[in-house]
């Protein structure tokens, strides 16, 4: 044990988690979901899935960013475990546009606004959706 050297204290509650990553599904994914939208770095509507989408990466890259973590959109153990403690920050960066398509009869395409995710603001001029 004499050629080991301790760089900082590890926290025994990493070991409870497994990396998180783009593609990942299960149980723990949708947790860590619900714990970013209670922090608000997913939007109050948005409808949570066990799937780690493209845009769960990039909501973690904005909590990585916020707490000085390497920013690569992967929820490592340490993420996790800060993630999941009562020192987590609230989210304190405006979220990012989403865009979806959306089918409309009128053969016109459409794309929910990113702003109100279909609700209606200023920025579509209160119909939810803009024209492209």
């Amino acid at each position: 044990a004499e050629f080991l050297t301790i760089l900082r204290e590890a926290d025994p509650s990493m070991l409870e988690y497994r990396v998180l990553k783009t593609g990942d599904k299960g149980d723990d994914v949708l947790a860590l979901k619900k714990r970013m939208k209670e922090l608000g770095y997913l939007r109050n509507a948005a409808q949570l899935t066990d799937t780690y989408t493209d845009v769960t990466a990039e909501r973690v890259v904005l909590f990585q960013r916020q707490t000085g973590m390497t920013e690569n959109g992967i929820a490592s153990q340490e993420l996790q475990a800060y993630l999941f403690s009562d020192k987590a920050p609230s989210c304190a960066q405006t979220l990012p546009r989403i865009r979806s398509r959306v089918s409309s009869g009128d053969n016109s395409n459409h794309v929910i606004c990113g702003c109100c995710m279909g609700e209606g603001c200023e920025c579509c001029g209160f119909k939810g959706w803009i024209e492209y």
